[in-house]
């Protein structure tokens, strides 16, 4: 499971039952859940094994400030983060969330904002890594 926690360690993003669906293309399913008050609703996720591995990879560029932003971009564009670390060494998160109705016509758009601590990367590193061995 992956918790994406704000600067108060709030859950606002939880991502779990991550899954490889066709090991073929190495495609993933994942449910996230978002927890943003007064919003809470999830959704089921398509995306591909190496955009998570990529993810990772660019969030410990960030931590090791080689890099000042990582983006994040599921297949659909369902679930989109943009992070990066201001000018006082703060990170901040957008996180994007789409969620379509069963009738096609019904569509919720979400976007938080909110700040990290870099001390948080780590731990979130670490939950990926921790599903990627899982998985792989």
């Amino acid at each position: 499971m992956i918790h994406f926690l704000n600067r108060n360690r709030k859950e606002v993003l939880t991502v779990s039952e991550i899954k490889i669906i066709d090991f073929e293309t190495q495609c993933l399913n994942y449910i996230t859940q978002i927890n943003y008050a007064p919003i809470v609703f999830s959704k089921n996720i398509k995306d591909y094994l190496f955009n998570l591995e990529n993810f990772k990879n660019d969030l410990i560029k960030l931590y090791e400030n080689q890099t000042d932003s990582v983006n994040y971009i599921s297949i659909e564009g369902d679930l989109r983060f943009y992070i990066e670390r201001n000018h006082l060494g703060q990170i901040n998160v957008e996180l994007f969330f789409q969620h379509r109705g069963n009738d096609e016509d019904t569509e919720v758009d979400v976007t938080c904002k909110y700040g990290i601590d870099q001390s948080f990367l780590p731990e979130l590193i670490g939950e990926i890594n921790e599903v990627l061995t899982e998985i792989g």
